[in-house]
C-alpha cells in the first residue's frame, strides 16, 4: 500500500500533538511537515507537496481558506 504523505498546520501546539498521536496509530500516513500558521503552511505544502493536510480553518496571520487559495489547484493536497 502507498505511503500517504502529511503535513499538519494549526496554531495550537496541543491539537498538532492530538492529530500525530492520532496518524501515528496508521503505518500508512508518514508526517513530513508541521507548521503554526498559513504563510508555514503554504511554504510547506509548495516545498514537499504532500498528499494530505491537516490544515486548522482558522489561524491569526492567514486563515485555512486564504491558504488554499494561493495554493497551485494542480498540486493542491486533500484536505
Amino acid at each position: 500500500m502507498r505511503t500517504i504523505k502529511t503535513i499538519i498546520v494549526d496554531d495550537e501546539m496541543l491539537s498538532r500533538i492530538r492529530i500525530k498521536k492520532l496518524i501515528d496509530q496508521i503505518d500508512q500516513i508518514q508526517l513530513i511537515g508541521e507548521g503554526r500558521n498559513g504563510d508555514e503552511a503554504i511554504d510547506l505544502i509548495s516545498s514537499y507537496r504532500p498528499d494530505l493536510v491537516f490544515l486548522d480553518a482558522e489561524m491569526p496571520d492567514k486563515d485555512g481558506f486564504q491558504v488554499l487559495n494561493r495554493i497551485d489547484a494542480e498540486y493542491r493536497p486533500f484536505i
